[in-house]
């Protein structure tokens, strides 16, 4: 995760005018979508949490804020509608999230986490 906090560190500093180039670019928003499709994997796990009290996994809170720091960027440079039909069709790929009703798949997500309690 130390590697993720630098990329973090560094998207931090891209301009908005400079979104759309950054996400273009394969290596920036390869790294950024897949460090957080995994992070949501790892939390998720084998079976998926039992409720939202459990989405973060095995996750400490550190890892958790990193997170939601990579989510923010990521909702930045994509914007929130391409981000949110990307999220979906991520969480969509989880294991058992095709046996949850409605939206139980994202709610029990390290996606749904509210990011305020980590600032």
């Amino acid at each position: 995760f130390q590697r993720l906090k630098k990329m973090q560190a560094d998207l931090v500093n891209v301009p908005g005018h400079c979104s759309e180039d950054a996400m273009a670019d394969a290596k920036i928003s390869g790294g950024l979508l897949q460090s957080l499709k995994l992070m949501g994997q790892i939390a998720w796990g084998e079976n998926g949490p039992t409720s939202i009290l459990k989405r973060s996994g095995w996750l400490d809170a550190s890892d958790v804020a990193l997170f939601c720091d990579l989510k923010k960027s990521a909702i930045r440079l994509m914007g929130k509608l391409e981000f949110e039909t990307w999220r979906d069709s991520v969480v969509a790929t989880y294991p058992g999230a095709d046996l949850l009703e409605g939206d139980q798949a994202y709610q029990r997500s390290l996606f749904a986490t509210s990011c305020n309690d980590y600032r």
